[in-house]
């Protein structure tokens, strides 16, 4: 059976998008300055309003990565790229 032309140009109907609730926020690292200095700067966002830069925070903490020696209050290194 061959589909009428009609059919072809008429509009698709949308498909719906289901968000969930926002996940719990992470948690920073205890000891760690960047994890530290990143939770302060998304308190500082959200109380701002700025909830865009809040959920930059997350991601970066999130993805910020926890060695040995690295980015600690003890530890030598700081990496000030990270807070960016």
């Amino acid at each position: 059976m061959a589909a009428k032309a009609s059919d072809m140009n008429s509009p698709a109907e949308p498909t719906p998008v289901h968000l969930g609730l926002p996940s719990t926020p992470p948690e920073p690292m205890p000891g760690c300055v960047v994890c530290a200095a990143l939770a302060e700067r998304r308190t500082k966002a959200r109380a701002e309003g700025d909830y865009s830069k809040a959920s930059d925070c997350n991601v970066k903490l999130v993805t910020h990565t926890h060695r040995a020696g690295r980015a600690t209050a003890a530890g030598p290194q700081v990496f000030p790229q990270v807070l960016m």
